[in-house]
């Protein structure tokens, strides 16, 4: 298994998370970033379409851990 972290996003989510002045450049990064989520939308897309615009509605999966905290799985297309 490759350790954490693996990429560019990674290393600004775990530098953003230790440092609140690394923030802005992870936020940057993940709104450059294609994401992956399981989820459901209003958009009406056709079948085999998963691309949504401004202003349709998201359902995204998620749950809980035993501890109460809330996952929400994703993951991000890295191209570099």
């Amino acid at each position: 298994m490759t350790e954490f972290p693996r990429n560019e996003l990674e290393a600004a989510l775990q530098q953003a998370a230790e440092d609140p002045v690394a923030r802005p450049d992870f936020f940057n990064l993940l709104l450059d970033a294609t994401i992956y989520v399981i989820g459901k939308t209003d958009a009406g897309l056709p079948a085999g379409e998963f691309r949504i615009s401004g202003g349709d509605t998201l359902s995204l999966a998620s749950f809980e851990f035993d501890d109460g905290q809330p996952f929400i799985p994703f993951s991000h297309l890295w191209t570099h």
